[in-house]
């Protein structure tokens, strides 16, 4: 427990010296994922506090840090933790997220379903504490170190929201997908702390072989709302549907799903030798040229399908089973507000 303590008060001190945090007098609340890549690897832990102390030396010691930390104990606990900080009295308060892709959104999930109207009470700034960082708010905590003391604004962000027809609701702040990317996500997700380092490309290397000729892809419907109010359909066997709050996205391990302005990119099913190149396409941005592949510029959209499909949503994984199409997408402009230099 002491080890959580020290890193939320180094960065608590770190994020006081910032110009906005001087002009709200915030209460800081640090929500910590114990399990997430930087708090399970001892020797990145140990350099992390080490540069932390650095940094708090510089800027000297302060008799009360206005901190409060809460640990996440597993997945959806962070939503309930927001949940509890966010519905007592209205004050300003600032949110720090350590740990990866699924806290972050777990996170922002219960700001934006707890208060979406004071949301702006609530800054959050998102620490790159995972294996994977894609949602984060810097690439290294090295930058995060040094970006903290100069936050000064805050920002409005986009968030998605995923409705199935059996009820359920789901947040992501960074990409949604259907398909064989989803299914990488699940098998990721179950290998984690049991292989060394990310598995997410291994497990993509055999899904590619394996997913197609196992589970099949089934014919996917959609409807898609453009920004301008136009809507468009499309139907066919998609190995992929990938749809995020914006265009220019990573996901994966820093993989440019949408390397571009469009936000959202559908990938009919290649051939065998076809889903070979079109994996390393998509690795380094290059699928766009591909003949398969689809784009455009998403406000909303229904999903239909009459089989079980693998989603993800952040990283976070699970199967979808007939009932629970159709499936609409909504992108909610102004959900969420985060720190910014």
């Amino acid at each position: 427990m002491r080890v959580y303590s020290e890193f939320a008060e180094h960065v608590a001190r770190l994020l006081t010296q910032s110009p906005a945090y001087r002009a709200s007098g915030s209460t800081i609340h640090t929500i910590i994922n114990p399990k997430s890549g930087l708090f399970t690897h001892r020797d990145r832990l140990r350099r992390s506090l080490s540069a932390l102390q650095g940094h708090s030396k510089r800027i000297g010691q302060q008799t009360s840090l206005p901190v409060q930390l809460h640990l996440s104990e597993y997945p959806g606990h962070a939503t309930q933790l927001v949940d509890r900080i966010v519905s007592g009295p209205a004050r300003p308060r600032m949110l720090i997220s350590a740990g990866g892709d699924g806290t972050h959104k777990d996170v922002l999930s219960g700001l934006v379903s707890a208060s979406p109207e004071d949301s702006g009470l609530y800054p959050v700034f998102r620490l790159p504490a995972g294996t994977g960082n894609d949602g984060a708010d810097c690439a290294t905590l090295t930058e995060a170190y040094e970006v903290l003391p100069r936050l000064s604004d805050t920002h409005r962000f986009p968030a998605l929201q995923v409705r199935t027809a059996d009820g359920r609701v789901f947040y992501s702040f960074n990409i949604a997908s259907f398909g064989l990317d989803a299914y990488v996500a699940h098998v990721t997700n179950k290998l984690k702390g049991r292989l060394p380092g990310n598995v997410y490309t291994l497990v993509a290397d055999l899904a590619t072989l394996f997913y197609v000729p196992v589970y099949g892809i089934p014919e996917t419907r959609l409807s898609i709302t453009r920004s301008d109010g136009t809507v468009l359909q499309w139907q066919h066997r998609y190995a992929l549907v990938a749809f995020g709050v914006s265009g220019k996205r990573r996901y994966g391990g820093d993989k440019p799903i949408l390397p571009h302005t469009e936000n959202l990119v559908a990938i009919e099913l290649p051939g065998f030798f076809g889903r070979i190149k079109l994996k390393q396409h998509v690795y380094h941005g290059t699928h766009v040229h591909d003949p398969e592949v689809r784009l455009e510029d998403m406000s909303s959209m229904v999903i239909e399908c009459d089989e079980r499909m693998p989603f993800q949503f952040d990283g976070e994984s699970l199967w979808l089973e007939p009932d629970a199409f159709p499936v609409t997408v909504s992108r909610i402009d102004h959900a969420w507000h985060g720190l910014r230099p």
